[in-house]
């Protein structure tokens, strides 16, 4: 595997109905066997044109943010904001990730951070760690 594995991050795109992209997701993998990555979550503003390059940077920027870091940050909060609202809606349990909180005893509360560390995957994200895995066990990468 390389040395820094943010040489390892991937992207994609959540689109919407109408097959429009309106967020990027990055994650850079912590854990092939385990299933573990750091991920970042860009989400377009319902008031902007969408612009993929823009996406992808912020996205990036927050998985490397998390893999630096090695906690989560920037919490989904605005559900007022109708894009914010949707994307809660349709990928909220997908990507929720459990919070401690010390107010609601043992159990923990979900929530949606836009730069999460050490998370599981989601059905798609596992199938591009299988795709990098496959790309490092057969030596594309400068290993």
């Amino acid at each position: 595997m390389p040395k820094d594995n943010t040489d390892l991050c991937q992207h994609y795109y959540i689109r919407d109905d109408e097959n429009k992209p309106y967020a990027c997701v990055a994650i850079i993998p912590l854990d092939f066997q385990e299933g573990k990555v750091c991920r970042g979550i860009a989400i377009c503003s319902d008031k902007d044109q969408w612009n993929k390059r823009g996406a992808r940077g912020r996205a990036v920027s927050r998985a490397i943010k998390a893999h630096a870091d090695g906690k989560h940050s920037l919490q989904c909060r605005n559900a007022k904001r109708p894009v914010i609202s949707d994307f809660l809606h349709n990928h909220g349990q997908e990507f929720s990730v459990p919070v401690p909180t010390h107010m609601h005893g043992p159990t923990d509360v979900m929530a949606v951070f836009k730069s999460a560390h050490n998370v599981a995957v989601t059905e798609r994200e596992k199938r591009l760690m299988e795709y990098l895995q496959s790309k490092i066990d057969s030596e594309k990468f400068n290993v």
